[in-house]
C-alpha cells in the first residue's frame, strides 16, 4: 500500500475550528446562555477532528464511475465549473437525467 499525501487544506481548516471551538470553550462562563456555548464548543470540536481525519484520509478515498453517475444530476451546481455544463443545462436541462442514467 503506497503512502498518499494528506489534503493540506482540510487539515488547516480542521485547525482554525478546532482553535476557534477552544476559545468559545475559554470563553463559556462570559455567554448569557452558557448551555448554547457548551453546544457550539462541543460541535465546532467534533467537526474539526472530522475535518483533520478526513483531510489525512483524503488520498485514500476513491469514487467509482457509477457514484459520479449518480451524482452528477443530483448535485448540479458542481457541474457550473466546467462551460460545457452551464451550456448542457441551459439549451437542454433534462438532458443529464437521460444520457447519464
Amino acid at each position: 500500500m503506497e503512502i498518499t499525501k494528506p489534503e493540506p487544506f482540510l487539515v488547516r481548516a480542521g485547525f482554525v475550528l478546532f482553535t476557534l471551538a477552544l476559545l468559545t470553550g475559554f470563553a463559556m462562563p462570559e455567554f448569557l446562555n452558557q448551555k448554547m456555548a457548551l453546544a457550539a464548543h462541543l460541535t465546532g470540536v467534533m467537526n474539526a477532528l472530522l475535518l483533520m481525519a478526513l483531510g489525512l484520509a483524503w488520498g485514500l478515498l476513491t469514487v467509482s464511475p457509477l457514484r459520479t453517475i449518480w451524482d452528477r444530476p443530483l448535485f448540479p451546481a458542481a457541474e457550473i465549473s466546467r462551460p460545457e455544463s452551464v451550456l448542457e443545462n441551459v439549451v437542454c436541462p433534462w438532458f443529464s437525467l437521460v444520457f447519464y442514467f
